[in-house]
């Protein structure tokens, strides 16, 4: 009876030994003091899910160690460990994971300084939603940024970044072109920065703003042979254009 007991209590205490490696753990730099925590798998360790106010930023305030992940300076956040397949289907393969809690503007900055250019932005209820385009890769990635903080980097289709089969093709002959899709200004008579009107109807209504050729601009909708646009970057201008003062990117 007492070998039966001394056997169940090896086998239970192995079991506990076993349990703490998770793969999954809430790590937190409490008064943003240095602290490691134990995670389990072979995988690549990504942030899940930040809680703390202060910015979590991949080999700055966390890292990975030998046994799980540290952290430090009031970085806290859920990490865990992805295996082989898991990383290969998790829907964010832009091998950015550094940049996720990182202010808009050092982040833009980093995207910049990796081939990266800046296509559009979409704002929604709580987050905005930026597009990036790499043209030696050939690749868009969708940028998440809440409360001014990237909270998550994806790949997406070209298409988002108004390259590829899915965007609608046009230039100067009128043809068609999709919401959301980015332009550039053309066929302007000169290239002055205000050579084309934008205006508050299309084909007619009073001048709301100008832009030159060249400048690009992100398509909202279009009737008939004009389209409402505005522009991509800079100080926000909008209105109807002609079709033929417009070509795809």
């Amino acid at each position: 009876m007492n070998k039966t007991l001394f056997a169940l209590t090896i086998v239970l205490a192995v079991g506990y030994a076993g349990s703490a490696l998770a793969d999954e753990v809430n790590c937190a730099s409490n008064d943003g003091k240095y602290r490691e925590c134990p995670l389990s798998g072979g995988g690549d360790i990504v942030m899940k899910k930040q809680l703390s106010k202060t910015a979590c930023v991949k080999n700055k305030t966390w890292g990975e160690t030998a046994d799980g992940v540290y952290v430090k300076s009031g970085c806290r956040a859920i990490f865990e460990s992805m295996d082989t397949n898991d990383s290969a289907t998790n829907g964010d393969d832009s091998g950015y994971e550094d940049l996720i809690g990182s202010k808009a503007a050092g982040g833009e900055m980093d995207l910049q300084s990796r081939g990266y250019k800046f296509v559009r932005t979409t704002t929604l209820t709580s987050s905005k939603l930026g597009f990036w385009w790499k043209p030696n890769r050939s690749g868009c990635i969708q940028v998440t940024t809440s409360d001014g903080r990237y909270a998550a980097i994806k790949d997406v289709s070209s298409s988002q970044c108004g390259q590829g089969a899915g965007a609608a093709s046009g230039g100067n002959s009128g043809g068609s072109f999709g919401a959301g899709q980015i332009v550039e200004v053309s066929g302007a008579s000169s290239d002055a920065l205000d050579a084309v009107a934008l205006t508050d109807g299309p084909g007619r209504g009073g001048v709301v703003g100008r832009v030159g050729n060249g400048r690009l601009m992100t398509v909202d909708n279009c009737e008939g042979s004009y389209c409402h646009v505005r522009t991509t970057t800079g100080a926000s201008t909008a209105g109807w254009i002609s079709k033929r003062n417009l070509r795809a990117r």
